[in-house]
C-alpha cells in the first residue's frame, strides 16, 4: 500500500511540474487576476491540505513533494516566475538622440531566448531606443547606415521591457523562442512589423488614428494564445487575415466587415475599405492555441 501511494503521490507531483511549466513556457496565466497576496494565501492552503494527507498515507516525504508542487502552480499560474539566471538588478541601455546623432528611420529587430518581452512605443524625443533587462552582458548594438538606425538586440536568459521612439519611420523584427510577448504599440509611423514566439502567447494592442505610410503587421506563436486590439481612424482602411490551427477564434468586431469566416478562420476588412487613404494589413498564425480579436473603427 505505502509503494502505491508513494508511486501514485510522485506521478501527481511530477504532472503539476509539468503543468507550472507548460504555463511558464505558453505565457498562460490563469489565475493573473487574483494577485499575488491572494495567490500565495491559495497556495499555502492547498499545500497544508496535501501536507495532511500525509497522516493518512504515511509518506511524509512524497507529500512534501506533493505540497511543493501544488504551491508552484498555483504561483506559476498568477505570472512569470522571475529566475535571476545571472544578475539580480535591472541594467539600462540607451540609445540617445543626442549622442547618436539625427537619423530618418529606425530599423528594429530583438530577439529573446528564455524569458517574456514587453514593448512599448513613446513620444520621448531623448531617445530612439531603450531596453530594461536582467543579464549581466551588453545586449544593445546598433549602427547608420544612410540615415538609417539598425539596431539589434539579443538576449538569452532575461526579461526584456523595451521602449521605442514613435515619432520618426520605423519597423521592427520581435521574435522569442520561449516566452510570452507584450505589444502596445502607436502605428502612426509604423511600416512594418513581425511578432513571432515558438513557446508563448501573444498580446498585440495596436493604436492606428493615422498612419504616414501604408502598415502591415505579421503575428505568429507556435504553441500559446494570440490575443489582438485594434483601434483605426476614420481615413485608414484595415484588414485582418487569421487563423488558428488547433485552437479557437473568437471576435468582437465594430465597423468592420466580415468576407470569410470558419470556425478556425477570419477574414475581414473595414466598411469602406476601398475608399481609404492608407491600408493597415493585420495577420494572426497560431499553430496551437486560440485567437482573440476585437478591432473597431474609431
Amino acid at each position: 500500500m505505502k509503494v502505491e501511494a508513494r508511486s501514485v503521490l510522485l506521478s501527481i507531483s511530477g504532472l503539476i511540474f509539468l503543468v507550472a511549466g507548460a504555463f511558464q513556457l505558453a505565457g498562460f496565466f490563469p489565475l493573473a487576476s487574483l494577485g499575488l497576496l491572494k495567490a500565495v494565501g491559495l497556495g499555502l492552503i492547498l499545500a497544508g491540505l496535501a501536507l495532511m494527507v500525509s497522516l493518512y498515507v504515511k509518506e511524509g516525504g512524497a507529500c512534501l513533494l506533493l505540497a511543493a508542487s501544488i504551491f508552484i502552480l498555483v504561483m506559476a499560474s498568477v505570472g512569470p516566475i522571475v529566475v535571476p539566471f545571472r544578475a539580480t538588478e535591472a541594467k539600462v541601455e540607451t540609445l540617445d538622440v543626442g549622442e547618436v546623432g539625427p537619423v530618418s528611420e529606425l530599423s528594429l529587430s530583438c530577439h529573446v531566448g528564455l524569458g517574456s518581452l514587453e514593448i512599448r512605443t513613446v513620444g520621448n524625443t531623448d531617445f530612439y531606443v531603450k531596453v530594461v533587462y536582467w543579464a549581466e552582458e551588453e545586449v544593445l548594438k546598433y549602427q547608420i547606415k544612410d540615415g538609417l538606425l539598425v539596431v539589434n538586440l539579443t538576449v538569452n536568459f532575461s526579461a526584456v521591457r523595451l521602449f521605442v521612439a514613435d515619432w520618426l519611420p520605423w519597423s521592427a523584427e520581435l521574435r522569442t523562442s520561449s516566452g510570452s510577448i507584450d505589444a502596445v504599440l502607436n502605428a502612426t509611423d509604423l511600416k512594418s512589423l513581425s511578432i513571432s514566439s515558438s513557446l508563448g502567447s501573444i498580446d498585440l494592442t495596436i493604436e492606428a488614428l493615422e498612419l504616414a505610410q501604408n502598415c502591415s503587421i505579421h503575428v505568429s506563436t507556435a504553441l500559446g494564445s494570440a490575443d489582438l486590439d485594434v483601434s483605426v481612424g476614420p481615413g485608414v482602411g484595415c484588414s485582418i487575415r487569421a487563423g488558428a490551427g488547433l485552437g479557437s477564434l473568437d471576435k468582437e468586431l465594430t465597423g468592420f466587415r466580415v468576407i470569410e469566416e470558419e470556425w478556425n478562420y477570419l477574414y475581414a476588412r473595414t466598411t469602406d475599405y476601398k475608399s481609404a487613404e492608407v491600408f493597415l494589413s493585420l495577420e494572426v498564425r497560431t499553430v496551437l492555441g486560440s485567437i482573440d480579436i476585437s478591432a473597431r473603427r474609431l
